[in-house]
């Protein structure tokens, strides 16, 4: 260094930085891979009202991009590794499981440790405590319409049950009611009315698949945790069966 002159040593300090163009990028889950579209086309309708966009935001710069899930390499190999050693260890059991019950809930039932919804394929949310056909006294659950029909492609339903009455479990006469009022067609939820609409003279026992999600205390936390699975599955409409402002006076 001591032959080189001072002008030079610095001289890569003092370049000028090419200018960067960043696009407009627009993060999706990799599940939604249908909002790809919905993107591109929101584009050309704001463009459609306003022609100066196309030189602000050209079509070329539009990116879709996707959140990528964590995998083993990401868990093993990242920087910060301590921090998941705060983390404290779940037990393995959990889950929907079969206690060798031959009710109709148990016969209509998806068993495992995670749920799957029709509106994100390949992914799976775990759920997250031991459930089982008779667990309560309030319980939500997930229910998809699996008749391979087109126009249930994403019929699925996340609901909660409860009841007072000891001998009574909340999925069995929630199950029972459901069947029940699409055959009487009294339309008290979104589910009914889609038996009632794609289903008439069918019966739902062959073709409708129930997942029980959690179980809780209350009425008011089963409630709350219809809404938080509902959104967490992708329930609501379009993507689903549940709305969000619906008739909950009919309460067995």
């Amino acid at each position: 260094m001591a032959n080189r002159s001072r002008s030079i040593l610095l001289k890569g300090q003092y370049q000028k930085h090419r200018s960067l163009v960043l696009p407009l990028v627009t993060t999706l889950h990799p599940s939604t891979t249908v909002l790809t579209n919905l993107a591109k086309k929101s584009l050309q309708e704001a463009t459609n009202v306003d022609p100066t966009l196309q030189f602000i935001i050209p079509k070329t710069s539009l990116v879709v991009a996707y959140t990528r899930l964590p995998n083993l390499q990401f868990l093993l190999c990242r920087n910060d590794q301590n921090s998941l050693a705060a983390i404290p260890q779940t037990s393995n059991n959990h889950g929907y499981i079969n206690t060798g019950c031959s009710c109709l809930v148990c016969k209509a039932s998806v068993f495992g440790k995670y749920v799957r919804s029709p509106a994100m394929p390949g992914f799976a949310v775990r759920i997250p405590a031991t459930v089982t056909c008779r667990s309560g006294p309030a319980i939500i659950y997930h229910i998809v319409c699996d008749s391979k029909k087109p126009e249930c492609t994403f019929a699925h339903y996340v609901g909660m049950a409860s009841s007072s009455d000891e001998n009574v479990f909340p999925m069995h006469a929630r199950w029972s009611n459901h069947k029940s009022q699409s055959k009487k067609r009294k339309n008290f939820c979104k589910l009914v009315n889609h038996l009632i609409t794609f289903h008439r003279g069918e019966d739902p026992q062959s073709f409708m698949k129930i997942t029980i999600l959690q179980s809780a205390a209350t009425v008011e936390e089963a409630l709350a945790l219809e809404t938080y699975w509902a959104r967490r599955l992708f329930a609501f409409r379009p993507t689903g069966l549940n709305v969000r402002e619906e008739d909950k006076s009919f309460v067995p």
